[in-house]
């Protein structure tokens, strides 16, 4: 099992030593959140990084908040996103609040379109406009201002 602990609001990440060889894949990974470092902010994510011709992308949960009130709805935010960030793909944040506890997020690669899973429900998705395609790698996960367990990690061709 990794554990991360990173105080660094830039984060840390661990890269995958694989890169599949098709365009059509999926990344999976099961994520528990130990503990906060601040009361609010914390993040990770599963991410493909840009490539020539190819978007990169990140998955995953932001602005982690810490137990108490919270007024306005102010709550953790589940969401992908192209990279570049391009303001014309389908940016849909969803309110999340992973707590302590296992979930495991997937994140399926096909034709250009990445869709995000949590616990095997499907949450959003998004598409490359720049490019039609999506990187298939480096893969990896990143993290900031939380303590993170990882309990697995892998990368499945479609």
């Amino acid at each position: 099992m990794l554990q991360g602990d990173s105080s660094n609001v830039n984060g840390i990440s661990i890269t995958a030593p694989y890169i599949p060889k098709v365009a059509n894949y999926a990344v999976e990974a099961r994520i528990r959140v130990v503990r906060l470092i601040l009361k609010n902010g914390g993040f990770y994510s599963i991410f493909a990084t840009q490539q020539p011709g190819k978007d990169g992308y990140q998955a995953g949960v932001s602005d982690l908040k810490g137990p108490g009130p919270r007024p306005n709805g102010s709550n953790a935010q589940l969401q992908i996103y192209i990279e570049p960030f391009s303001h014309t793909n389908a940016f849909h944040p969803n309110d999340n609040d992973p707590k302590t506890l296992w979930h495991t997020y997937q994140v399926n690669v096909q034709n250009g379109i990445a869709a995000l899973y949590v616990n095997g429900i499907e949450f959003t998705s998004v598409y490359s406009t720049v490019t039609n395609n999506l990187s298939n790698g480096p893969l990896g996960i990143n993290c900031g201002l939380v303590v993170l367990q990882v309990s697995s990690f892998r990368i499945i061709a479609l």
